[in-house]
């Protein structure tokens, strides 16, 4: 039996009990129920004929015409292919879009639902996909997994690193290693970051993938910037450069720039870090997510350099931009907060600053990437040992 015909019966099935029909009724006039009950659950190959008929009767068409799939299936192809070389995959799904109900009548439905469900970060989806999982091929059920892992934030660490590692172990490309990288840099697994790095960049010359190599490059700067290690995380942010030059990615040039603008920060090497942020600052190629953030830090970089006036000024820049950017509006705006305290004379004083900050820490721990919650860990130690209570600086995780 072709893939064909069993993605077929399983939609007879799926539409059937989603319009709330019997299989007696659904195949009165057309087969006896033992037949479609055979059918839906791939036990025999219906002709042809049987499957038309049975789509009618639910009121759908099935479109498994050869130019129609063959057409789609090269632009499905191309879906992946660019995803895997970090390309614009949009203008395709927007494209396919357009037959949506088409393909969802379809032995294309599986594909369908994974654009889908990566172009639209639609949750919905990974349920439906996953009553689909027995008809899926290989290359099929690794995206399936590395998908389910992205979109599904409410399961365990171990059961999305276990989703990532079935996705990478079924297809084994660039794009299955640098989820399993991002995976593993967010949880602060840093060893573990960098122990694949050399794998991604093997695999990444074999197929000829300069984007990811970039981007493997980057994660391990940004293992070390986490670390705060700039000697080391330099080498990499820089190779990682050289190749985002002849990609013409400004934009993830930017965010090189800023990350080691924001370690060097940590460093306390602030005119290092006033040159790299200030390199952002004059691109316009930042988001405005990326741009608040900035405004942040240049606020708490000029508290360093002592100039509270200039601090001030991008605090309230930052401010301004609160209704405007994406992310969690209590959490930014909780953020700026902790900045604006830090303009006060005897801010480490102020218990108000203590409540804040423990606070902020205490949520970017469990809700943001790694990198934020380090950043203020830092800034909660350091007040820690100022009201000297050790105890609870050593703790901090």
């Amino acid at each position: 039996m072709n893939n064909a015909t069993k993605i077929g019966g399983s939609l007879i099935k799926y539409h059937r009990e989603r319009l709330g029909i019997t299989q007696k009724e659904l195949c009165q006039g057309i087969c006896v129920v033992s037949h479609l009950s055979k059918i839906e659950n791939n036990k025999v190959e219906p002709s042809p004929e049987i499957v038309v008929e049975l789509f009618n009767k639910l009121g759908m068409e099935y479109y498994n015409d050869a130019e129609f799939i063959n057409t789609n299936r090269e632009k499905i192809d191309k879906f992946f292919t660019n995803l895997n070389y970090h390309r614009k995959t949009n203008y395709i799904f927007e494209d396919i879009r357009k037959e949506k109900d088409k393909f969802l009548s379809s032995p294309l439905i599986i594909d369908y639902l994974l654009l889908e469900a990566y172009s639209a970060k639609s949750k919905s989806n990974i349920k439906r996909l996953s009553e689909l999982e027995i008809y899926m091929d290989t290359n099929q059920e690794g995206w399936f997994y590395l998908f389910r892992a992205r979109y599904s934030s409410k399961k365990s660490k171990d059961t999305i690193r276990d989703w990532i590692l079935k996705g990478h172990g079924l297809l084994r490309n660039s794009f299955s290693f640098i989820t399993l990288m991002e995976f593993e840099l967010t949880q602060g697994h840093f060893e573990k970051v960098l122990e694949l790095g050399p794998e991604i960049m093997n695999l990444a010359i074999i197929e000829g993938n300069a984007m990811a190599i970039a981007h493997g490059n980057i994660l391990m700067g940004n293992g070390y910037a986490a670390q705060n290690l700039p000697d080391l995380m330099l080498s990499y942010y820089k190779r990682a450069e050289n190749i985002l030059l002849d990609l013409n990615r400004q934009d993830l040039i930017a965010s090189i720039n800023y990350n080691i603008g924001a370690t060097y920060f940590e460093s306390s090497e602030y005119e290092k870090a006033l040159f790299y942020l200030e390199k952002v600052e004059k691109q316009n190629t930042i988001d405005d997510y990326t741009r608040f953030l900035l405004y942040h830090k240049l606020g708490l970089l000029y508290l360093r350099l002592d100039n509270n006036d200039i601090a001030k000024e991008y605090i309230e820049r930052a401010k301004e931009m609160l209704n405007s950017v994406e992310g969690n509006y209590k959490i930014n705006s909780l953020m700026l907060e902790v900045a604006e305290l830090q303009l006060e004379k005897d801010y480490l004083d102020n218990p108000i600053y203590l409540e804040k900050l423990e606070k902020l820490c205490k949520i970017l721990d469990k809700k943001y990437p790694i990198g934020f919650y380090l950043f203020h860990k830092r800034m909660l130690e350091h007040l820690y040992c100022h009201l000297r209570q050790y105890k609870k600086a050593y703790l901090l995780k």
